[in-house]
């Protein structure tokens, strides 16, 4: 059904205004289709949430995890349908993956959407193309953290806006071993592997790794062309 909406709006997605049926046509069918995203993932995610009880405890977890992306995924698509354009601003789509990632996990994130790195991510937006790669790479940092966090101190979240672009920092507590990043792919699994490869794969989004006083720190870096200034109005409703 996907392929075939795509197949269906294509050709008017980037028609130029005079051959468009309407002036808003192009951004009823822009929000239709992030409506029917969100719709079929949310879907796909009920789906993997219904499991046999006797099903082995490592598939449950396994089918659990990619449930919860699925569903922050949905949310993002949501996101995407509340604008006009189709384009998010980072401090929104920033504290949905936090929020999904509390709900999934039941537990509170130390997060200040109103702090003057919160603020100052509301002057950026991500990227058309980009929304989805830079949501999956924050919920699986975020992620990490608090599976691999020592102790019940929650993870924290902070943002700074500096070299011409955004960084996000997510930190918990433990300590980070001698061998960064082949240690932390080894130790943590897919999560940190899929972050590391999305950053490469993408222009503009850098991962960092550190660890002072018994925290380990992950910087999210996003510079152009994934993120870029808002636009005096950015079309959400």
């Amino acid at each position: 059904m996907l392929f075939m909406m795509a197949l269906y709006m294509n050709p008017y997605m980037n028609s130029p205004p005079s051959e468009l049926p309407d002036p808003g046509y192009q951004e009823r069918l822009l929000r239709q289709m992030n409506h029917r995203f969100q719709n079929n993932v949310q879907w796909l995610a009920l789906l993997l949430e219904f499991q046999p009880s006797n099903a082995p405890p490592e598939a449950t977890r396994l089918l659990n995890g990619v449930a919860a992306r699925l569903r922050s995924l949905s949310g993002v698509y949501g996101l995407r349908a509340e604008s006009a354009s189709g384009i998010v601003d980072a401090a929104t789509l920033i504290t949905a993956i936090i929020r999904n990632a509390e709900k999934a996990h039941k537990l509170r994130i130390d997060y200040e959407p109103d702090s003057p790195g919160g603020r100052q991510a509301r002057q950026w937006q991500v990227t058309d193309g980009m929304t989805v790669a830079v949501a999956v790479l924050l919920g699986e940092i975020v992620d990490n953290a608090i599976k691999h966090r020592s102790g019940t101190t929650p993870p924290r979240v902070g943002i700074v806006e500096s070299g011409g672009g955004l960084t996000i920092s997510v930190a918990n507590t433990g300590q980070l071993p001698p061998d960064r990043k082949t240690a932390w792919r080894t130790d943590s699994g897919i999560g940190l592997e899929l972050a590391d490869t999305l950053s490469q794969m993408r222009s503009g989004i850098s991962l960092d790794f550190e660890c002072t006083d018994g925290w380990i720190i992950t910087g999210v870096g996003l510079r152009a062309p994934a993120i870029e200034p808002c636009e005096a109005d950015n079309g959400r409703t």
